[in-house]
């Protein structure tokens, strides 16, 4: 991208950060007007649109990433595993938080490195030994995710109503996912039960990381 045609020269402000701040507008301009049209066909409280945003804005903040990821994801022929993890860990993020970035550039480097360490990784260590690592990894998580989330954006407080309700999504989605793995361990499905844990793993670490910084 041609970063000349930025007229910066009378801030003293770097770069990355205007740029951030024009990316972060507008996604909040089409945030707002999803929002709008969601109101037009179903009821919402105050609560509801609060949810509504903060989905929107972690879903749209994936968009560009997941494209670059699903581009990588086709050169390693890695495509159906990275859906899926791509789909678990938005669901856990959305819900139950985690690590958040400070720029979108930072966002989008963490992710690429964990999607690189977790299908070439940490996938093959699970591989060992599907069933002892996937005992292990869903106590920790699960352990993680009841104790600790969620654990929100700081740039986006919510309310305590909105804060039990992604509470209580979070825990009913780690218990399905539970419950989904152990039939895999029944059915013997290792390649669905070892990229499971690869993404319950890799979110217990943003979530150790989110709530250490959270506490410092």
């Amino acid at each position: 991208m041609n970063m000349r045609c930025l007229n910066v020269s009378k801030s003293n402000q770097p770069l990355n950060p205007q740029i951030n701040h024009l990316v972060t507008d507008m996604i909040e301009k089409i945030i707002d007007k999803n929002v709008s049209f969601i109101q037009r066909y179903i009821f919402c409280d105050d609560d509801d649109i609060e949810i509504y945003k903060y989905s929107l804005r972690i879903i749209y903040s994936y968009i560009i990433d997941v494209f670059a990821l699903m581009f990588f994801a086709s050169l390693t022929q890695k495509i159906m595993e990275t859906l899926i993890m791509l789909s678990m860990f938005a669901v856990l993020q959305v819900n139950g938080g985690g690590f958040h970035a400070k720029t979108k550039l930072r966002c989008f480097a963490i992710m690429v490195i964990g999607w690189f360490v977790g299908l070439f990784g940490v996938y093959p260590l699970i591989a060992i030994n599907p069933v002892i690592s996937s005992i292990i990894i869903q106590i920790l998580s699960t352990i993680l995710i009841f104790r600790f989330t969620p654990v929100l954006n700081p740039k986006h407080p919510v309310n305590g109503s909105v804060y039990k309700k992604t509470k209580l999504a979070v825990r009913v989605f780690i218990i399905v996912i539970n419950i989904m793995d152990f039939i895999f361990i029944l059915m013997r499905i290792n390649d669905l039960l070892n990229i499971s844990n690869t993404v319950l793993l890799l979110y217990s670490v943003s979530l150790i990381v989110a709530t250490i910084k959270k506490t410092v």
